[in-house]
């Protein structure tokens, strides 16, 4: 019955190790010479920051600051070297991994924890999980190397971040408005203990300059 057992889960590996690798296969063209899901998601990055910015710059302009973000993101990204990609990603293994994890789930972080929308900051968590999925993937069974390899890791983590940030950005979202909140109050106390004090000292003057009733 053990070896039965034994023989059922080495088949059941084999299948898996089999449909991954089918994947790894089959998106690997994306990671290719154009690297263009690379490309995709680094103008998701690019549009996130840029958008920020812009909206600053044209408060309630929504058109024109989705127009402005969009124009530069595809002069930055699109129109730039894959090689460029390629040498960060292959050439610095570790380093290169957690360039392309870290910084990225910085700005994701940032960003979809204040968008307007929850919907929109899980749709891009959602893709974000995909593109770390698949680049995973591409790393073992393209490029080489084990399932927990240095240079894989980094994407297994961001993989792993990126699910439970599906799942808990809601609570995210709360404890950051919280705080805002937080600050909001502070600084409005702050303030009223200025006005306090300036009253009081434009009081004092008063009296001594007309004397006190």
């Amino acid at each position: 019955m053990s070896l039965i057992s034994i023989v059922s889960a080495a088949d059941a590996g084999a299948v898996t190790t089999g449909v991954l690798s089918g994947l790894a296969s089959f998106f690997g063209p994306l990671f290719g010479q154009q690297e263009f899901l690379t490309k995709l998601f680094f103008s998701i990055l690019l549009f996130m920051i840029l958008y920020s910015v812009v909206d600053v710059m044209f408060k309630g302009k929504k058109v024109t600051t989705v127009i402005i973000s969009a124009i530069i993101t595809i002069l930055a990204v699109f129109f730039l070297p894959p090689t460029f990609i390629t040498a960060i990603r292959d050439q610095y293994g570790v380093m290169g991994a957690a360039i392309l994890s870290v910084i990225p789930f910085a700005i994701m972080l940032v960003f979809t924890a204040r968008v307007g929308s929850l919907l929109v900051g899980r749709v891009l968590w959602i893709f974000w999980a995909i593109y770390y999925f698949i680049l995973y993937l591409y790393r073992i069974f393209t490029l080489g190397g084990g399932w927990l390899s240095a240079e894989a890791l980094p994407y297994l983590g961001a993989l792993i971040a990126g699910i439970i940030i599906i799942f808990f950005l809601p609570a995210i979202r709360n404890a950051i408005f919280k705080g805002e909140m937080a600050a909001i109050e502070e600084e409005g106390g702050k303030i009223t203990t200025r006005a306090k004090t300036l009253h009081a000292l434009q009081r004092k003057e008063l009296e001594e300059v007309y004397g006190a009733d």
